[in-house]
């Protein structure tokens, strides 16, 4: 047996012709590999087969994010997406937002990942998710193949968010913090994982993380501004109680 041209194992034929090996693949490895059998048939002649295979890194496996078939990291611009394939081909994918939603929806040919902020985050007027620390964000999707990992990162220095597990139903729903180390400026969030037919998809999404103040995710602003002033409100009134009681103690009697 040869992983990507490089000898990975043999096996022993039995006498009833059959024969089973267990591979140990290499570590790291995360993408779509070559293995050829080559072995000799029953006339004694020889004879090859070459297969490529996608390898679905899961759990501590799961050490670094797929690249493009260049090799190079998925860094797309703040209001940009790029998809790739098994071999780190470039896919057809959109990239739409949703503005009732809060969020930035992608979708690569039947796989569609959102991705919300959770906590110190909004879509900007231009469609961008902009970010501030401490900040979280949430990332749903559909069409994907159940029980296998979604490897969640952010870049540019690539980190690990965390995985989680394809539910039984194709999709999968986490929220993660933002590491607040950070540096403020153009990052891109990546999802590895596998489409329904079990093919490795990699969807990256540009972000910006800024260190402007932003409205933590929940009640409207309009909701804190009646707050404040119903708050200013009360203590103005309770201010000219108090100077109406001085003024009275301190009338002459007549």
């Amino acid at each position: 047996i040869f992983v990507d041209g490089v000898a990975a194992g043999t096996a022993t034929v039995n006498p009833d012709g059959t024969w089973t090996l267990d591979l140990d693949l290499p570590d790291g490895i995360n993408g779509t590999i070559t293995m050829t059998i080559v072995w000799i048939d029953e006339n004694g002649e020889q004879r090859a087969l070459t297969t490529p295979l996608t390898i679905i890194a899961t759990g501590n496996a799961a050490t670094a994010p797929r690249t493009t078939s260049n090799s190079t990291q998925l860094a797309p611009g703040p209001d940009s997406v790029i998809a790739t394939g098994p071999n780190g081909e470039l896919l057809d994918s959109t990239r739409n937002v949703d503005s009732t939603g809060n969020s930035v929806i992608v979708t690569a040919g039947d796989s569609v990942v959102r991705i919300s902020p959770a906590e110190n985050g909004r879509i900007d007027p231009t469609g961008r998710l902009v970010l501030t620390h401490p900040s979280r964000v949430r990332v749903t999707g559909d069409n994907m193949l159940p029980g296998a990992t979604a490897t969640i990162w952010v870049m540019s220095s690539p980190q690990q968010l965390g995985t989680v597990i394809v539910a039984a139903d194709g999709t999968i729903d986490a929220t993660y913090a933002i590491p607040t180390g950070i540096d403020p400026g153009d990052h891109t969030i990546q999802i590895d994982t596998a489409d329904a037919n079990g093919r490795a998809l990699s969807i990256a999404m540009g972000l910006t993380i800024t260190t402007g103040v932003l409205p933590v995710t929940g009640a409207s602003t309009h909701s804190h501004l009646a707050w404040l002033t119903l708050m200013l409100a009360l203590g103005a009134l309770t201010a000219l109680t108090a100077s109406g009681h001085r003024r009275q103690r301190g009338a002459p009697r007549h």
